[in-house]
């Protein structure tokens, strides 16, 4: 397997600083087990999937959370 650019890379600065870390290191972990099982079980197995769904659900959370910052006056 080639080697990986983290996603926060490609973050910029303002939205990383926006998002709890907990909720940044969950992400982050859920998208690197998500590439290595889509790699292994290809990209319409269950668990790749599911994977997926979780993810996404953590982002939303993610983005409503920068939302209500934004909103709050609590950029950075």
């Amino acid at each position: 397997m080639t080697a990986q650019t983290p996603y926060s890379a490609f973050q910029p600065n303002r939205y990383k600083s926006r998002v709890s870390e907990d909720l940044n290191c969950i992400i982050e972990s859920l998208r690197r087990e998500l590439v290595e099982v889509s790699a292994t079980s290809g990209f319409t197995s269950d668990i790749v999937l599911e994977l997926s769904q979780r993810l996404d659900k953590y982002i939303v959370l993610a983005q409503r959370q920068m939302k209500v910052e934004r909103r709050t006056g609590l950029e950075h």
